[in-house]
């Protein structure tokens, strides 16, 4: 029979015991963040005031299920823009002596603009093109869709005032082509962007962005291409700039590698404007004895950095998985998170079990949101533990920014 005094040393082992129990059970640890994933390494002191007032004063949490066959990437793809398109800066005086246009394919189309604040009206009707062969074609003869600055302005597309536009007949074939208009009634000096537009062309440019969203301050990959069907081709770097929403460009380098154009394009610390930002960059080839040309965009979204998970995780509920997630803020607005719980099935592999939302009101400084899945949800989901937390993301509701988003998240055993 145990003495009193054994049970006296014992009894604060015992407790330590069943605390370090308790808090084994409670405690899961974050994991780091991988390439590819979103999330910020620090905080943007002065964040913008919120654009718009929050839907809930109050928590909201929501959980549903998802089909366990249900494919499900890891992460988002990069982003990938696709172009059969460029454009040309001209003059007035450029348009009456002619401007050379290169296509690879019939059937191009072309559009004509005023850049400056002059009052012009373009008719595509009084247009002359020059076909390879050197025959000079009018209008009709040259164009088989006319569409004239009325029109465009009349149309829900916000073309620049004063544009028009055509496509050449698809018999006239493909090569060095010479537009030219007169009598245009401003000063010659006066510019002008001529596009181009080649929907059945094999030559296309790809940009492809490392992500859709960008933390200011930090920075997107690009790499651009210049293909033909299946093959890669060779280019020239004609520019590369940084668009921000108010349209103001930036100059930025790119450097060639293995037949591509690449570069780290680095967002400012100024903080995001309404709109996306943009990536443009214009290539120039070869292309079976053709000067070809293409510019090529990609977008993506600009969010202050305001808030972060700061690591701390606690299992609240293990029966139903409640977990609760630690955030430093640097801004008061409505945050919320939301992820997908995978669990293990009768094989051993990894099911979608479901998705949960959880938002909540939070001050600066450190915070708490509770993102849970109930235990009849589990139950029904046939899966058991491990259990795993994937996409989980970082949402400021306030400013309408993502700050973090994780591939794999949490590990739950």
């Amino acid at each position: 029979m145990t003495s009193a005094r054994t049970l006296r040393l014992l009894l604060p082992l015992l407790v330590l015991a069943a605390v370090a129990t308790t808090v084994g059970a409670g405690s899961v640890e974050l994991l780091a963040p991988a390439d590819g994933d979103l999330h910020a390494a620090r905080l943007t002191e002065s964040a913008p005031a919120a654009a718009f007032a929050p839907p809930a004063d109050g928590p909201i949490q929501a959980v549903w299920p998802l089909a366990p066959d249900l494919a499900l990437a890891p992460r988002p793809a990069p982003p990938v823009s696709e172009s059969r398109s460029t454009w040309l800066q001209v003059t007035a005086a450029d348009l009456e002596r002619g401007v050379a246009i290169d296509t690879t394919a019939s059937g191009a189309v072309i559009r004509v603009n005023p850049l400056d604040p002059v009052e012009v009206v373009l008719d595509p009707a009084r247009f002359v093109i020059v076909d390879p062969s050197d025959r000079v074609l009018v209008g009709g003869s040259a164009m088989e869709t006319l569409v004239t600055a009325d029109q465009l302005a009349a149309s829900d597309i916000p073309f620049p005032a004063g544009t028009a536009a055509f496509r050449m007949r698809a018999e006239l074939g493909d090569g060095r082509f010479i537009l030219r208009t007169h009598d245009l009634g401003v000063d010659g000096s006066s510019r002008f962007v001529v596009h181009l537009f080649e929907p059945a062309s094999p030559v296309v440019a790809r940009l492809a962005g490392s992500s859709a969203v960008v933390l200011a301050g930090d920075s997107i990959e690009v790499e651009a291409t210049l293909w033909t069907k299946d093959e890669r081709v060779a280019t020239d770097l004609v520019e590369a700039q940084l668009i921000s929403p108010a349209g103001r460009r930036t100059p930025v380098r790119l450097g060639g590698r293995g037949g591509a154009w690449v570069g780290r394009v680095r967002v400012g610390d100024a903080l995001p404007g309404k709109g996306l930002w943009e990536v443009e960059v214009r290539l120039r080839a070869v292309v079976g004895e053709r000067p070809v040309q293409r510019t090529v965009r990609t977008a993506f979204a600009v969010a202050a950095a305001t808030a972060r998970l700061d690591g701390r995780v606690e299992l609240v509920d293990r029966d139903g998985l409640m977990l609760r997630l630690g955030l430093e803020t640097a801004a008061a607005g409505r945050y919320e998170l939301r992820g997908i719980l995978w669990g293990t099935t009768e094989s051993g592999s990894l099911a979608p079990v479901a998705v949960a939302h959880s938002a909540a009101n939070l001050g600066a400084g450190r915070g708490e949101i509770e993102l849970g899945f109930t235990e009849e949800l589990l139950a029904g989901s046939k899966t058991r533990a491990p259990y795993e937390l994937r996409d989980l993301q970082l949402v400021d509701q306030s400013r309408m920014g993502v700050l973090h988003r994780q591939a794999r998240a949490l590990v739950i055993d």
